[in-house]
């Protein structure tokens, strides 16, 4: 390639060299840092980064509206009856010490509560489980596609039944020293 004209030169375009060095020999060294300027630009400013974990979340919510415009809803009425059934159950179980024992009504519902929402979480369908069906009854699934979508979340199913009972019985606990301290 010539390297007199107008052809780059190790990515540099020698007109705009050429025409670079005859400025800064006209007006000095500030016309070269100048020029050298105007070619430069500020790097684009980043959006502060959401964790990663809250983008999975978002995505998955997103991808489940998506899937089922009414979920929003059809979560909240899970909710509602998780918590109406076990507070029943709770008052059938203590009768007359269902006052007496709050903290552990208390902690029952929550950990029903989170239990349920997690598993109604999980078993929703999924816009995004096009190539991973999230839900076993989804339509137009093969067989093995069925049973994967029952034995994948397994594992997650059987962490938050972990955590939910663990969170119950130290919510009890903290809930049953509370009502000591207090002397009820």
């Amino acid at each position: 390639a010539n390297h007199h004209g107008s052809t780059p030169r190790h990515g540099i375009d020698a007109t705009a060299l050429n025409r670079t060095k005859s400025m800064a020999t006209r007006y000095g060294l500030l016309a070269l840092v100048l020029v050298q300027a105007q070619g430069l630009t500020a790097p684009p400013r980043r959006a502060k980064p959401r964790a990663p974990r809250a983008n999975a979340l978002v995505d998955a919510w997103r991808a489940r509206s998506a899937a089922d415009p009414r979920f929003a809803k059809k979560l909240a009425l899970e909710a509602a009856l998780a918590c109406a059934l076990q507070t029943a159950a709770e008052v059938q179980r203590r009768k007359s010490a269902f006052a007496r024992e709050a903290d552990y009504v208390v902690a029952g519902v929550l950990t029903a509560l989170a239990g349920k929402l997690f598993a109604s979480f999980q078993a929703a369908p999924s816009a995004a489980g096009a190539a991973r069906p999230t839900n076993a009854f989804q339509r137009n699934l093969a067989f093995d596609q069925r049973i994967s979508a029952v034995v994948r979340p397994t594992p997650r199913l059987f962490a938050l039944g972990f955590v939910a009972a663990a969170l119950g019985y130290g919510l009890t606990g903290l809930l049953s020293v509370l009502r000591d301290a207090v002397g009820a």
